[in-house]
């Protein structure tokens, strides 16, 4: 929060000291935000696990949706990228508290999907990003050349089964 809040929008000067006892109010003031909302989320599950699962699912999907959206698209924006979590959120929020039927399982492909397509058709009512700005960091077919080395998939893919049939043999032997 003091890094990428405070000390970003808030840019007034400060001494090391009030920015210290900025920092440790800032500690209390989420250390009181955690404990308040850990009275409440004993309602959640049965099981911690299962708890701190549906807690992240709301915005697990909106998440990778926005890298997706940075690594695969020339066209997202940081408006259309913020709309879109927004949208998967709430999507996610709503289908927890209104449609208990779909398991939160599915809340991290339904929040990446409404990210993705809500942030991409939001984005394309603004201003493109300049390529020059973006040209080495969205994915494309050339991607490989500019790493300038070849990779021997064929390896790969031969580890990858091994490792399949390894844990298919570990789970028979249970």
């Amino acid at each position: 929060t003091m890094r990428d809040i405070v000390e970003r929008f808030f840019k007034e000067e400060r001494t090391q000291k009030q920015g210290l006892l900025l920092s440790k109010g800032i500690t209390v003031f989420w250390g009181v935000v955690c404990v308040a909302f850990s009275f409440s989320v004993g309602n959640i599950s049965d099981s911690i696990i299962v708890s701190i699962n549906k807690i992240g699912s709301l915005a697990n999907g909106a998440i990778l949706a926005t890298f997706l959206l940075g690594i695969l698209t020339k066209r997202a924006t940081d408006q259309g990228t913020l709309v879109g979590i927004l949208a998967g959120f709430f999507t996610n929020l709503y289908l927890w508290l209104n449609v208990p039927q779909v398991s939160w399982l599915w809340w991290n492909v339904i929040g990446c999907a409404v990210t993705f397509v809500v942030g991409y058709v939001v984005s394309l009512s603004f201003a493109p990003v300049a390529f020059d700005r973006i040209k080495n960091l969205v994915w494309s077919s050339s991607t490989e050349s500019n790493f300038q080395c070849k990779r021997n998939w064929q390896l790969y893919y031969m580890v990858l089964v091994l490792y399949f049939f390894l844990m298919i043999a570990v789970m028979a032997m249970f």
